[in-house]
């Protein structure tokens, strides 16, 4: 099962989880998590936390206690950017330098590509339906919490102008449920993405024209924030399931960085899929 996770104190959070609720495919269960009721579908769970998330250290155990057969874990959240431009995203998590915003140092929380992909595709083809002005992207693998689940964050940005707008909630609802229904695959190959900005537009476009889905993202400044670059990489690539290979965001990394990557990827028999 895969578990969406409502943390009620956000409200880009709450207007996701109301606009799931209202298409009326949920049932509620009678049981609580944490003291809050949740509901299910067949292959999902919506459950709800006080937040904040990116902190919540212990639901990886408390999600374990319930003993349920889980798949992945999803969290519904608002996504800040000083910008302010609407925007629709999709990210992985763990922290490839330090940890300063939850999860722990240097460790990386298995992704969920495939799901990842299809929500992107699916998100961009909703905005489009209802007319949004919201660029749809990948971030780049950032903050916590630390979980042992594949997860990911699926968000609402970039202020609070679009963190409660129904048409906003309702994209992103329709994306997760077609998801769940699973639509929006892709038949390319999972891909670790390196270098670049925070934003991934290379990987980005590729999984927006289904060329590939993306794991772990990590830019040229992860690199650079790493202990050890060429172990992150090793690490990125363990913690995306069925990765086939790095692409590399040559314009967008540093010289060094690109040729430790490169050579590290010819050493490893790790193939570098269409360098751009």
């Amino acid at each position: 099962m895969r578990v969406l996770v409502c943390n009620r104190g956000d409200a880009a959070s709450v207007n996701l989880r109301d606009r799931l609720l209202a298409s009326g495919t949920w049932e509620e269960t009678g049981r609580t998590f944490r003291g809050h009721p949740f509901w299910a579908r067949s292959e999902a769970l919506l459950v709800q936390i006080d937040g904040p998330s990116i902190t919540d250290e212990a639901l990886d155990a408390d999600l374990r206690a319930t003993a349920l057969p889980i798949r992945d874990v999803w969290f519904l959240s608002k996504h800040a950017a000083a910008s302010g431009t609407p925007s629709l995203t999709v990210h992985p998590i763990g922290n490839p330098g330090e940890a300063r915003y939850g999860g722990h140092p240097g460790k990386l929380v298995p992704a969920a590509p495939r799901d990842m992909g299809a929500l992107l595709r699916r998100m961009r083809h909703h905005a489009s339906v209802l007319g949004l002005p919201h660029q749809v992207a990948y971030e780049a693998t950032h903050h916590g919490p630390f979980l042992s689940f594949p997860t990911l964050f699926v968000e609402i940005g970039s202020d609070a102008t679009w963190y409660g707008d129904p048409a906003s909630g309702q994209a992103v609802a329709n994306a997760i449920l077609d998801v769940l229904a699973g639509d929006g695959r892709c038949a390319g190959p999972v891909l670790v993405g390196v270098g670049g900005g925070h934003y991934a537009p290379r990987a980005t476009d590729m999984a927006l024209a289904g060329e590939a889905d993306f794991g772990h993202l990590i830019p040229n400044h992860g690199l650079e924030a790493a202990a050890d670059p060429v172990a992150l990489l090793r690490h990125a690539v363990e913690q995306t399931s069925g990765c086939a290979g790095l692409h590399l965001h040559h314009k967008g990394m540093n010289g060094a960085l690109r040729q430790k990557a490169t050579a590290w990827a010819n050493e490893a028999g790790v193939p570098v899929h269409n360098p751009r």
